[in-house]
């Protein structure tokens, strides 16, 4: 496995090729973890949420980090300003979408927790 160097918040981090962004962070214990809502490590990635956006350096735009692959000499923003305003963002559309608001929201995640705890 080849070892890859990524700076997360201004802390150098050492990952394998091929983990994403969101599990170099896990890996590592940040220390505000990246958002999640979608993402579970024992699930398909559908990065359908938004909430894992982060800002990388050099790329116009935010990015999940569920699904963006670490590589080599990347730079990584968790807690800028963007991202933060991106996450309240993506927080508001799921409870624009969801007719109960975030109770039901809340209430589907521990459902899934559950599921993924007993192995349904």
């Amino acid at each position: 496995m080849d070892p890859v160097k990524i700076t997360i918040d201004g802390k150098e981090v050492v990952t394998t090729k091929g983990k994403t962004v969101i599990q170099a962070a896990d890996d590592v214990g940040i220390p505000i973890p990246i958002p999640r809502y979608c993402y579970h490590p024992k699930l398909s990635i559908a990065g359908n949420c938004r909430m894992c956006m982060v800002e990388i350096e050099k790329m116009p735009k935010l990015q999940i980090a569920c699904n963006t692959q670490a590589a080599e000499g990347m730079s990584v923003l968790t807690q800028s300003p963007k991202v933060l305003g991106g996450a309240q963002g993506g927080l508001g559309i799921l409870a624009d979408q969801s007719s109960g608001g975030l109770s039901d929201l809340r209430s589907s995640r521990r459902v899934l927790a559950a599921r993924l705890l007993h192995g349904a």
